[in-house]
């Protein structure tokens, strides 16, 4: 909304009593004018600026990497809200603690469809471009597993301490990886997800 100044207006008003000639009193409204107009194309550069820096923001975040609990909750949403489901992608969003939004979601079913099914089952901790989870031999695997039993009522980090401590040659983090991709294969075992996803 264009607005006129306290100052320009009691400038205008003086003009006007004065009974000057209307080329100087197009003269004055001509400068208010043009003020006015240097400040709309201000504002509108700024609006712009901000909504690219916005814009910048949001290709940014599409590009994050997809974390391997972001993809076990992309794959419980799209089989629990299959195709045809109302409101989908805002469902699945939801179900994934609306850490992305839909677009990114729908793009990455998408990328999933082209690479097939595997790109869903990632081996916990390792992202894109990154190598998988080190080997586990068999006597390191069952040397887990008993760890697992044995420590079952001890709590948070120090059982973690516990169970690197029982199993040679592997530390706190490995052993936690190793858990969570065995966990994740039982879950997939569980949920016996259909070849076909109905993805997108």
């Amino acid at each position: 909304m264009r607005q006129c100044t306290r100052e320009e207006l009691e400038s205008l008003n003086e003009v006007m009593a004065q009974n000057v000639e209307p080329k100087q009193l197009k003269k004055a409204l001509k400068k208010v004018k043009k003020r006015i107009e240097a400040e709309e194309k201000a504002r509108e550069e700024d609006r712009l600026q901000r909504e690219k820096k916005r814009l910048d923001a949001s290709r940014c975040a599409g590009k994050r990497p997809w974390t391997d609990e972001e993809l076990v909750l992309l794959r419980q949403a799209v089989n629990k809200f299959p195709g045809g489901t109302i409101e989908r992608w805002t469902k699945i969003r939801r179900h994934m603690n609306e850490k992305r939004s839909e677009q990114e979601i729908i793009d990455k079913l998408k990328e999933i469809k082209k690479g097939g099914r595997k790109m869903m089952h990632r081996p916990p901790g390792s992202q894109q471009g990154q190598s998988a989870a080190p080997e586990w031999s068999a006597a390191q695997q069952k040397a887990l597993e008993n760890a697992l039993k044995e420590t079952k009522g001890v709590a948070g980090v120090a059982r973690w301490d516990k169970i690197a401590e029982m199993v040679e040659g592997k530390d706190r983090k490995e052993c936690i990886a190793r858990f969570k991709e065995l966990r994740e294969k039982v879950m997939d075992k569980k949920e016996k997800v259909p070849t076909a996803w109905p993805l997108v």
